[in-house]
């Protein structure tokens, strides 16, 4: 009998090895999949593992009015923290510790506070005349903040401005109580929140009188062109023909082209740049 129970207990403590191993391989596979949101508006959306960390970084532009330069503003961030948490550091009265990170442009006439819940709040002021808090590039960063997954689900992150004044000497309202006043209109703020931090597009660089993208001119490529000359159809749209084809730059595509891309690919000296990188 003493032999039957230990083994069944045994049986009993491997069955709950296994639950537990279970469990926990299901809890490290949750996810959650996070919305971004500015003025109301969805910007990216990711799915994110529990556990994971990221960084929302919401930018302002508004390099139409004023030049970009603000006196001030007040805006907020919301969440749900039973999915997520924000790991910004912040003191025994709640404001964010390093707030000019938080608040970059804004730097030392920032703050920012959270007290638990499902807001982070922020403002600045700055008094400088017709100069003040430049936001007139996608790289203005409003507010930048760190989450933490700590729950699978789907969570909503929202930006929004509550207050966006000029540094003009009126320190004129674009937004006041959380509305545009007339005659601004959101058109003119642009405001997105994103996962990565802005980069400057790159150009997108080809080979001119490369067709077929092979990184090799030859005669396939100067019959696509000479194809395209006479109406006949080829596989790639006009823009890509256009971009690639036009050997002389004189915006049409002829059978001069063609007859330049053949000659290079013969080894025959042409006086356009056929061979040489170009971007669009």
């Amino acid at each position: 009998m003493k032999k039957v129970l230990a083994l069944f207990l045994a049986l009993a403590l491997i069955a709950s090895v296994f639950s537990v191993a279970a469990s926990a391989e299901t809890v490290s596979g949750d996810s959650a999949v996070v919305n971004l949101y500015t003025f109301g508006v969805k910007t990216y959306s990711k799915t994110f593992s529990v556990g994971d960390v990221f960084t929302v970084y919401t930018s302002l532009d508004l390099a139409g009015i004023n030049d970009g330069n603000v006196s001030g503003f007040a805006g907020s961030q919301t969440f749900d923290p039973s999915v997520l948490s924000l790991i910004d550091e912040t003191d025994e009265y709640g404001l964010i510790k390093d707030a000019s990170a938080m608040l970059p442009v804004a730097g030392s006439f920032g703050m920012a506070g959270y007290n638990g819940g499902d807001t982070l709040k922020f403002n600045a002021s700055n008094p400088a005349l017709n100069n003040g808090l430049k936001f007139n590039s996608p790289d203005s960063y409003l507010v930048i903040s760190t989450y933490t997954v700590i729950a699978p689900g789907t969570v909503d992150i929202s930006t929004n401005l509550t207050t966006l004044a000029l540094s003009d000497f009126a320190l004129t309202r674009v937004i006041n109580k959380s509305e545009f006043k007339s005659p601004y209109t959101s058109d003119q703020v642009t405001m997105t929140s994103a996962f990565e931090e802005y980069t400057e597009p790159q150009p997108v660089l080809f080979m001119l009188g490369d067709i077929d993208g092979d990184e090799d001119i030859s005669a396939v490529d100067a019959t696509y062109v000479q194809r395209h000359a006479t109406m006949i159809k080829v596989p790639y749209s006009s823009e890509h023909m256009n971009e690639r084809g036009d050997a002389d730059g004189d915006g049409d595509i002829t059978v001069v082209d063609a007859t330049y891309i053949l000659r290079y690919s013969t080894h025959i000296k042409v006086p356009v740049p056929v061979g040489e990188y170009v971007s669009k």
